[in-house]
């Protein structure tokens, strides 16, 4: 999904109040206080990527008591979602060049391009 998708997603969700997209990757206090964000939300684990010196970037909203911590489910993780796509493309196409010969597919080339996209855009910074 793109940025626009996710948010649209986001937006869809009965306790999001309003999604302020485009934003930054860390939301510091002053954005928080600029468009009247009351909490982050996200699992309690430090977030590295874009941290400061404390190695978190959460640390200033937790500390100011503005950071909500979520809980993870247990067995799913976005990266294992995208893993099992993957496989099940490639088992899609073993099954299809058997039945055919052929390995080509109109929807496998968007499908394995929107999972590129995926692995490019959560290794940005």
């Amino acid at each position: 999904m793109n940025e626009q998708e996710r948010a649209e997603s986001v937006r869809q969700c009965k306790w999001v109040d309003e999604v302020i997209c485009p934003c930054p990757w860390v939301s510091t206090l002053d954005f928080m206080n600029t468009h009247n964000i009351n909490y982050i939300c996200h699992d309690n684990t430090p977030y590295i990527m874009g941290a400061d010196i404390t190695g978190d970037v959460y640390y200033p909203s937790k500390q100011a008591g503005r950071f909500l911590a979520t809980q993870r489910t247990e067995g799913v993780s976005t990266s294992d979602l995208i893993i099992r796509m993957l496989i099940s493309s490639n088992e899609f196409v073993r099954e299809n060049k058997a039945k055919s010969g052929s390995s080509y597919s109109r929807y496998l080339k968007p499908l394995r391009q929107g999972f590129t996209s995926i692995k490019v855009n959560t290794l940005k910074p």
